[in-house]
């Protein structure tokens, strides 16, 4: 079973979302999230952070992709 937790910088939890089999990747699970159309009036000035699996969001911020291009900051 796939779950998704938002916790904030407390280790309050503030979202869950259950109900994908483990199969389902993760950003297509957070697409059917409804936190996913909500995310900007929930975060405000504030952002998210998640893995490579999910999407970059104004309020969801990735790791930038190694394509052998990144800068000494970028991949720091």
């Amino acid at each position: 079973m796939a779950m998704q937790v938002v916790c904030d910088n407390n280790r309050l939890i503030r979202d869950v979302f259950i109900g994908y089999s483990e199969s389902v990747h993760d950003a297509r699970v957070f697409r059917n999230n409804p936190l996913c159309n909500s995310l900007a009036g929930k975060c405000g000035e504030w952002s998210l952070l998640g893995d490579s699996a999910y999407p970059t969001l104004r309020n969801l911020l990735t790791p930038y992709k190694d394509t052998g291009n990144l800068s000494n900051a970028q991949k720091n």
